[in-house]
């Protein structure tokens, strides 16, 4: 069957002009790093991977792309300690 996908948009405050659009895996967290000008994804495939996705923030270019075979993780914002995000992620053998 298909693979469900997510569309991310670049648009222009205030006028809201449509910018650069691309279709990435379905994606459960959308991230905008500010340091790197970078575009976030994280989300899950089928087979318990972790997808991560980095994207230019300009022009929605893909930057890198992570794989990560995982029973179970976390995604945690900390502005009080950094300006970015923290993931914790869990696995049994032989992914350790």
């Amino acid at each position: 069957g298909q693979r469900p996908i997510t569309c991310l948009a670049a648009v222009t405050f205030p006028s809201m002009h449509p910018g650069p659009a691309v279709g990435v895996e379905w994606t459960s967290t959308v991230l905008f790093d500010r340091k790197s000008s970078s575009i976030i994804t994280v989300g899950y495939s089928g087979a318990q991977t972790l997808v991560a996705l980095q994207l230019d923030a300009a022009n929605l270019q893909p930057r890198w792309r992570y794989r990560l075979p995982l029973s179970v993780a976390w995604l945690l914002h900390t502005p009080r300690v950094s300006d970015g995000f923290l993931i914790f992620v869990g696995s049994e053998q032989p992914f350790v």
